[in-house]
C-alpha cells in the first residue's frame, strides 16, 4: 500500500474522466447505508477501482458504527468556505478515499460550490467511482448539476413505505439524471411481492424512472443489526457492482 503522503500527492496530481456515482440510502433507517455503501466499496474494489466514498451518516443516526477514516474536516466545512476541498478527504485503504459530512447542514451553497464532484476532477482526485451514504437530509444533491447517478435503496416491503420511498427517489431525479435505480426489498417474501407490484403499478404516476428490484432479505429491516444486514446483503451488493460498472 502507498505511504499516505504519496497517496495525497498522486490523489491531487491528475486529471482524470468523470466518475461513476453511485447513491445508497435506506429511507427508513439511515444506518443502513453505512455498511451498504462499504459492502459495495469492498466488491468495487476487489475488481481494482478507485474509488472516494461520501458518508453523509449523522453520528446521532450511525447506530454507533464510526466513522470509516479520521477526518480533520468535513466536506460541509468546505461548502461553507472554511477549508480547501482537498483537505476533507482522507485515504482510508489501497485506492479508497473518505470524506465525511454529517452533522448539521451547512449554509445554502453558493454557485461555485454546486459542482463539487467537477472540482474533485479538477484538483486532480484519482478516482473512477464515488458512493456516497446519504440520508433525505443530503447536502450532495445540490452539487451533483446533472451528473448521472446510480441510485441504490434499501427499503422496508410494507405499504405505508411505498410513498416515501417514491417521494424520495423524485427527489434525486429533480436534482440529478437518474443512470439506474435499484432496490433492495426487506421483508417475508409475501410482504416483498406485495411491494414489488405496488411500485410497478404506481410508480408511473410519481416518478420518471423504473426501479428494478435487485433483490429480497428476508429481514426486519428496523431490528436487523446493522453486521448481519451487511454480510447478508454482500451477494446483491456484488450484484449491484457489476450492473453500475457495465452501464
Amino acid at each position: 500500500m502507498k505511504d499516505q503522503a504519496e497517496g495525497l500527492r498522486q490523489l491531487f496530481s491528475a486529471t482524470v474522466d468523470s466518475p461513476v456515482v453511485c447513491l445508497v440510502s435506506c429511507p427508513s433507517r439511515d444506518a443502513i447505508a453505512i455498511p451498504c455503501a462499504k459492502s459495495l466499496i469492498d466488491s468495487l474494489a476487489s475488481r481494482g477501482h478507485p474509488m472516494l466514498w461520501i458518508d453523509e451518516i449523522d453520528f446521532r443516526r450511525r447506530e454507533g458504527l464510526p466513522l470509516a477514516a479520521n477526518v480533520r474536516f468535513q466536506l460541509s466545512q468546505w461548502m461553507n468556505g472554511d477549508v480547501a476541498l482537498k483537505d476533507t478527504v482522507t485515504p482510508f485503504g489501497d485506492q479508497r478515499w473518505y470524506a465525511y459530512s454529517g452533522g448539521d447542514l451547512p449554509k445554502t451553497p453558493s454557485d461555485s460550490k454546486r459542482n463539487a464532484l467537477d472540482q474533485f476532477q479538477q484538483s486532480g482526485l484519482d478516482t473512477e467511482i464515488v458512493i456516497a451514504s446519504i440520508t433525505e437530509r443530503t447536502l450532495l444533491l445540490p452539487v451533483l448539476a446533472g451528473q448521472p447517478v446510480h441510485v441504490a435503496l434499501v427499503c422496508d416491503a410494507k405499504p405505508a413505505q411505498l410513498r416515501p420511498t417514491l417521494s424520495w427517489i423524485s427527489r434525486i431525479e429533480s436534482a440529478a439524471e437518474i443512470a439506474s435505480i435499484s432496490l433492495t426489498l426487506c421483508g417475508d417474501e409475501t410482504a416483498c411481492d406485495a411491494f414489488r407490484h405496488a411500485i410497478e403499478e404506481v410508480s408511473a404516476g410519481f416518478i420518471a424512472s423504473t426501479p428494478e428490484i435487485l433483490g429480497n432479505l428476508n429481514f426486519k429491516l428496523m431490528s436487523t443489526p446493522l453486521a448481519a444486514f451487511g454480510r447478508a446483503s454482500q451477494p446483491l451488493t456484488d450484484r449491484l457492482a457489476t450492473r453500475i460498472l457495465h452501464r
